[in-house]
C-alpha cells in the first residue's frame, strides 16, 4: 500500500484511496461533483450529506461490501473494541477508526488503513509499526475495524 497524505479533515477519503490504491484527490473530486459540493470540509461536516458521500467514497473506490460505513453510533466505550491499553493492529489489510474520548464523548476520531502489521496513517510521512502509532496516539481507542482482506 501506497501512504497518501490527507488535507483538513479527509481521512476517511485518504484512507479509502490508499486502501483501493487509487488517488484521492480524484475520488475527493469526483465525490464533490456528484453532490454539486466545492469543499470536502462542508460535504462531510455541514452538508447533512456526510454518511451518503462516505458510501460514495466507497462504492467509487470498488469497495463496497466490507463494512467500510458501517459507523459506529454506540459510545465508544460501550463499544466491543474499545480499550485504553493501546490500539493492536489487525491483521490482514483494511480500515481502523479510532478515537479519543472524554468520558463518553468522542472528541475527536480518525480514520487510518493498516497492512501487513503496519499502520498507513494519512496524517503521517511514513507507514508505522504499531509500537509506533500507539506512542502517537496515547489514551486513542480501536472503535472500529473493517477488513478488506484477512
Amino acid at each position: 500500500m501506497k501512504l497518501q497524505r490527507q488535507g483538513h479533515i479527509e481521512c476517511f477519503p485518504t484512507t479509502i484511496a490508499m486502501l483501493a490504491g487509487i488517488d484521492k484527490d480524484v475520488l475527493i473530486q469526483k465525490a464533490l461533483a456528484h453532490f454539486g459540493e466545492i469543499s470536502w470540509t462542508h460535504l462531510w461536516h455541514f452538508s447533512g450529506k456526510g454518511e451518503r458521500a462516505a458510501k460514495f467514497i466507497v462504492k467509487e473506490a470498488g469497495l463496497s461490501g466490507h463494512g467500510l460505513t458501517d459507523f459506529i453510533r454506540t459510545p465508544p466505550g460501550l463499544s466491543p473494541g474499545a480499550s485504553k491499553t493501546g490500539i493492536e493492529v489487525p491483521e490482514g489489510k483494511g480500515l481502523m477508526d479510532i478515537g479519543l474520548i472524554e468520558g463518553e464523548e468522542i472528541i475527536r476520531q480518525h480514520s487510518v488503513a493498516f497492512e501487513d502489521g503496519m499502520v498507513f496513517d494519512p496524517e503521517k510521512s511514513r507507514p508505522l509499526t504499531a509500537d509506533e502509532f500507539n506512542s502517537l496516539h496515547p489514551g486513542w481507542v480501536l472503535m472500529r475495524v473493517a477488513r478488506i482482506e484477512k
